[in-house]
């Protein structure tokens, strides 16, 4: 996971992390929402080593959406039973030994810190610190939750709308019957976690 760190206090906008949760509208929000201000990108960890910052947000994404866009990014030649036995395997780790943003794209070790669950160790401690520091965002789409998101943080400009391009997405629709349970049952804390969380979004103060 990453942090991308604004800490000077100008044009009304007070210092917030934003926690980039893997496959969550990361691309949208650093592009669209965080283009032009001075922030910092930050590898992280289990979430103990930030926090002197009172305002954190991070987008929370259906766990399946969320897998099937991992799957078709980061793992397209895996069939399902071997991509998600993978994600069960804690012997792998789920960060690159070094500290630098040159991933080998597409390895075990890239595809488990891509898409292991939001309730998985290494995501937990970061989503229960932006719990307790500012707030979530939970949405169905882009142009109803960045505009939320963007008078949280003080940015009076129109959003950027940016998507990547050139991805293969799978779809729910592609999925068996089967396939879909079997997905759901490998997030299902992910579901329950979630279902916490009522409305559209929640930002703190």
């Amino acid at each position: 996971m990453s942090a991308f760190l604004y800490t000077p206090e100008r044009e009304g906008i007070r210092p917030f992390v934003f926690l980039h949760l893997p496959k969550a509208a990361g691309t949208s929000i650093r592009h669209g929402v965080l283009n032009g201000l001075p922030v910092k990108r930050k590898l992280t960890c289990k979430g103990t080593e930030l926090w002197p910052w009172d305002r954190s947000f991070m987008v929370l994404r259906d766990p399946i959406d969320r897998f099937l866009s991992g799957w078709g990014e980061r793992a397209a030649s895996y069939g399902l039973d071997d991509l998600l036995s993978l994600l069960g395997n804690d012997s792998i780790p789920y960060n690159p030994p070094y500290k630098k943003w040159v991933w080998n794209f597409g390895s075990p070790t890239d595809i488990r810190h891509h898409l292991l669950p939001i309730t998985h160790e290494i995501n937990i401690g970061m989503v229960e610190k932006v719990e307790s520091k500012g707030g979530w965002v939970k949405f169905t789409d882009l142009d109803e939750g960045i505009p939320a998101v963007m008078n949280w943080l003080g940015l009076l400009r129109p959003p950027l709308r940016v998507k990547r391009k050139g991805i293969k997405r799978r779809k729910i629709s592609s999925l068996s019957k089967g396939e879909h349970q079997k997905i759901r049952n490998f997030f299902a804390e992910d579901y329950k976690f979630l279902g916490k969380f009522k409305g559209a979004y929640r930002l703190g103060s």
